[in-house]
């Protein structure tokens, strides 16, 4: 017998795929939501806010017994000294207590005491405040201890040797001004009895006496 023919299977048909359509989406627009809590940055002032130029920033010391005369940060004027900062708000405008915009000129410890010392509510009654309230209320706080300042001024002097060291009198009467300020003195008679004990002996005979 003759052998059989070997079967032939028949080419595989693989089966066309299909795609499906792209489906196009719409784009939808979702608003922008802001969260202004967010935002540590200052805002800019409003056009009736006087310029950090003309008002100045409040950097009190770390160690509140150590008044100091105001310095300069660039074109900026910066107060070390609270009666000088409320002096110059009072001297600036009216306007630095809307909205609470004097708290933008505050700089150090006086930003802390801000934003770590106060209560929420607390911050919301000073935004809101007169002047005189904000600034009985900073003076409350970085003000000298009376009985520190009045010890502070009757360890002082202004000599003869000072004058030929290049010490102006002027630089002295702004400390003992300062001094005087601290120790609660409100009285003109009493701050110029006070300045005119600091002075050596010497300097006092040549000067009238109060």
């Amino acid at each position: 017998m003759s052998p059989e023919p070997p079967a032939i299977e028949p080419p595989a048909i693989e089966p066309p795929i299909i795609e499906p359509p792209a489906i196009e989406r719409p784009v939808i627009e979702r608003p922008v939501i802001e969260y202004p809590h967010f935002n540590r940055q200052i805002p800019p002032p409003p056009p009736s806010l006087p310029k950090l130029e003309s008002t100045g920033l409040f950097k009190p010391p770390a160690h509140i017994y150590l008044p100091e005369p105001p310095t300069h940060e660039g074109k900026y004027p910066v107060y070390h000294d609270v009666f000088n900062f409320i002096d110059a708000l009072r001297l600036s405008t009216e306007n630095v207590c809307i909205d609470g915009w004097w708290t933008h000129y505050l700089r150090g410890s006086a930003t802390t005491w801000w934003t770590s010392e106060l209560s929420n509510l607390q911050r919301r009654h000073l935004k809101q405040a007169p002047l005189e309230h904000v600034s009985q209320t900073l003076i409350n706080r970085f003000k000298m201890p009376a009985s520190t300042a009045l010890n502070q001024i009757n360890s002082i002097h202004f000599t003869y040797l000072q004058i030929r060291n290049g010490m102006h009198i002027a630089e002295h009467l702004a400390t003992c001004f300062r001094l005087t300020r601290h120790a609660g003195f409100t009285s003109e008679y009493h701050v110029v009895l006070m300045v005119w004990n600091t002075l050596d002996p010497q300097i006092r005979v040549i000067l009238n006496t109060p």
